[in-house]
């Protein structure tokens, strides 16, 4: 790789040129393939992304034969508005979105100081990144002396094929900022997650610090068993600990589980399903609890915000554990040194997508690790319902509309045989939730109470429950009442079970 100083071509023409066609794997028709990750530069654009010296390639027939067995998962649809807009990025002055969240939410407030030296450094560990190795995405073996090309074939003098045993890389999954790479480690067995940004994004100074704040609060997290384990990071790249699957995930496969069974006339059990679905609320309360109490142990000081809790950032690792991900939209709350012992809240100035999101954050006003309150409230009504929040509302309502409500009070609508079921699960998981929906964000509990309140009622509940694990406390809606839930109080009672 040629020397650093040299001068780099923009990144549109970076993006412009990854999108010379639209098969990533057709791009090495043109280009040399670099064999790790990471951004390579040098002054000659016609050979930009070479590194030297070049690796060797594939013969012909053996790239031909890659993309009939496995053509690439992803096509980039490149318009003639797309050209235009890159040409516009080359001198505009809209190239920094001035519109999105600065880097540092309290530049202009001078009161607002950092509460820890961490949240302005970097720990990356590039080398650990450029180990991993892109020159090989597949390991192969030759029909000779076996397999599919047997003596019969071999007389007929038939063209060898190429025989896909194992994949080492994989695009597993994508999110708005990054491309998500399943990764077979070293050992060639143990599955490890690689992240990386999307060639739509813009490489900028703004998405570099977007993914220091990812590592640096993964790496910071360490401790806790609730958030995903980080292995290295280096610029726009990460290695991380790699999820078997996400929330809703998880509850497609219960749905599609229990409708085999149904099918097979097993009866359905629905007050195991709302305690295991209790134990899930716990794990994440507990995620976002560790993550609110770092180096704070009331619960009062924040340093982190995630501002991006939906069920596809809850997911659940390899050891079964249900665990918080994804980081790179979170923002470091400040102290603020006119006031005694509070820190600063801060605006978010970007788009707010999805109907998960708090009043305030649609509102586009002050806002706080409250936020992530919020969204834990909502992720508990999905585990109580199977449906997102305000799927119901979908169609006569666009998301607009649904915004306004949820800012004027609107809670997530749920169905009368819960609120009149007498199964404790039940009765916990909704007193949490409204806990959580508290309209003023000021007045809203935080996680760490959440944490408590369920880790108590589960702890009710499995005491109450006896050792041939028998009792049963009726259906939703029906059967005797067995538990006395006072709103008034912080936890249900169980009577007589």
């Amino acid at each position: 790789m040629q020397d650093e100083t040299e001068s780099f071509p923009n990144p549109s023409f970076l993006r412009k040129l990854s999108y010379s066609s639209s098969h990533l794997v057709l791009l090495t028709n043109t280009l040399e393939k670099p064999r790790a990750f990471g951004y390579y530069f040098q002054s000659a654009e016609s050979s930009l992304l070479t590194i030297h010296p070049a690796p060797k390639r594939l013969p012909i027939h053996w790239e031909n034969a890659l993309y009939e067995l496995y053509p690439t998962k992803r096509k980039v649809d490149w318009t003639q508005r797309d050209d235009i807009g890159q040409i516009e990025l080359e001198n505009s002055r809209r190239y920094d979105r001035p519109n999105r969240n600065p880097m540092n939410p309290y530049k202009n407030h001078s009161e607002c100081v950092p509460m820890h030296k961490w949240q302005t450094q970097s720990f990356p560990t590039c080398n650990l990144i450029h180990e991993t190795d892109l020159g090989q995405f597949f390991s192969f073996m030759d029909h000779v002396g076996g397999g599919n090309y047997n003596k019969e074939r071999q007389q007929r003098q038939e063209p060898r094929h190429i025989d896909l045993v194992h994949e080492l890389v994989r695009l597993k999954a994508h999110g708005y900022f990054r491309d998500v790479y399943e990764i077979k480690d070293h050992d060639k067995l143990s599955k490890v997650a690689f992240k990386t940004n999307r060639f739509e994004r813009t490489f900028d100074a703004w998405t570099l610090d977007r993914h220091r704040m990812d590592a640096l609060v993964m790496d910071r997290m360490t401790r806790s068993t609730h958030i995903m384990d980080i292995y290295g990071y280096c610029g726009v790249g990460s290695l991380v600990e790699y999820a078997t699957g996400d929330l809703m995930h998880m509850i497609y496969k219960e749905q599609a589980r229990d409708v085999s069974r149904m099918r097979r006339g097993v009866q359905l059990n629905k007050e195991n399903k709302f305690l295991r679905r209790l134990r899930y609320g716990l794990e994440v309360a507990n995620a976002i609890t560790d993550l609110h109490t770092i180096e704070s142990t009331d619960g009062i000081h924040s340093a982190i915000v995630h501002a991006d809790i939906f069920t596809n950032q809850i997911v659940k690792s390899e050891k079964g554990l249900w665990k918080l991900n994804d980081f790179n939209r979170c923002t470091f709350l400040y102290w603020n040194t006119t006031s005694d012992n509070e820190t600063c809240p801060y605006v978010y100035t970007d788009y707010n997508a999805g109907l998960f999101r708090s009043p305030e954050e649609y509102a586009y006003t002050l806002q706080s690790e409250k936020i992530d309150v919020f969204a834990l409230g909502n992720i508990l009504y999905v585990l109580l319902t199977d449906n997102e929040p305000f799927d119901d509302m979908r169609e006569e309502h666009n998301s607009t509309m649904i915004k306004e409500f949820v800012q004027n009070g609107l809670k997530p609508h749920l169905e009368r045989d819960l609120y009149v079921s007498d199964d404790p699960s039940v009765k916990a998981i909704i007193e949490a939730m409204e806990m959580c929906h508290e309209l003023d964000w000021r007045k809203r509990t935080r996680a760490i109470q959440v944490r408590d309140y369920l880790e108590k009622q589960l702890s009710i509940i499995i005491s109450h429950i006896d050792d041939n694990k028998n009792i049963s406390y009726g259906s939703a809606g029906n059967g005797k009442p067995r538990v006395q839930h006072d709103k008034n109080k912080e936890e249900g009672t169980l009577l007589n079970s």
